[in-house]
């Protein structure tokens, strides 16, 4: 994404305001905020693939659906 500089991050101030235009978020705000997201997100699947795990054998569907998955 494109930056520029703008009003400086209390949090970053090393940055001296450096932000994407899209946006108008601290560049190291956002990938804070897209780390934790894709970790929350990442946990709820491997919950997912748990406990389809549990009842796979009892519905053929989630069985294959798993060997799609490769898991």
């Amino acid at each position: 994404m494109r930056s520029k500089y703008g009003q400086v991050c209390d949090k970053h101030p090393e940055l001296a305001g450096r932000r994407y235009v899209p946006n108008n978020s601290c560049i190291k705000c956002h990938s804070e905020q897209n780390k934790d997201q894709h970790a929350r997100r990442r946990k709820a699947v491997l919950e997912l693939i748990d406990a389809a795990q549990e009842i796979r054998f009892r519905e053929p569907r989630i069985d294959a659906a798993l060997k799609e998955m490769r898991k």
